[in-house]
């Protein structure tokens, strides 16, 4: 059976498949170069501290944050697991040397820390789950996913403006 037309609808979605990976191979290879993972990323965590640089800088010097970063130069890793990031930032708020399920020392350590809008939310934090470590850690885990699901939404939207622009250009 001779059907042209199934042959060329054929032909067609295999030029369109090869035209979908080029442009998404190229978009994830400019995405890399340019680091935008981690650009997204920091941007999601400034939002997080609430625009505090300094809080900002201290999380990403902090041992289980930069051993995440690609290289000593690039401070911002591209991704953050929550139990990291939770595990950092308490230890931050406690300060060194402090168990994470010291209350007292979170507490006084809120006291010291800069930044009104992380003093805001750890206070919060801490007054709805009182004595309870395992609680802490799980309201500071969740409040980082909620935060990195927008900032996720926030890169696909960037790859898929990207991606239709590497479409026009391609095709």
């Amino acid at each position: 059976m001779n059907l042209p037309v199934l042959d060329v609808a054929i032909g067609i979605s295999f030029v369109y498949l090869l035209l979908s990976l080029i442009c998404t191979t190229v978009n994830e290879m400019i995405a890399g170069r340019l680091n935008t993972r981690a650009k997204f990323l920091d941007k999601g965590i400034t939002r997080l501290l609430g625009g505090d640089e300094e809080f900002k800088k201290l999380l990403y010097k902090h041992p289980l944050i930069r051993s995440l970063a690609q290289s000593d130069s690039c401070i911002c890793p591209s991704y953050i697991p929550s139990d990291k990031f939770a595990t950092a930032l308490l230890d931050l708020i406690s300060g060194k040397g402090k168990s994470l399920s010291d209350f007292a020392a979170l507490r006084d350590g809120l006291k010291v820390i800069p930044g009104e809008h992380i003093q805001a939310v750890m206070t919060a934090i801490l007054d709805r789950s009182p004595n309870d470590a395992a609680k802490v850690r799980e309201c500071v885990e969740q409040w980082f996913v909620e935060i990195m699901d927008r900032v996720a939404g926030w890169y696909k939207r960037n790859a898929q403006v990207n991606a239709i622009i590497l479409a026009c250009i391609i095709t």
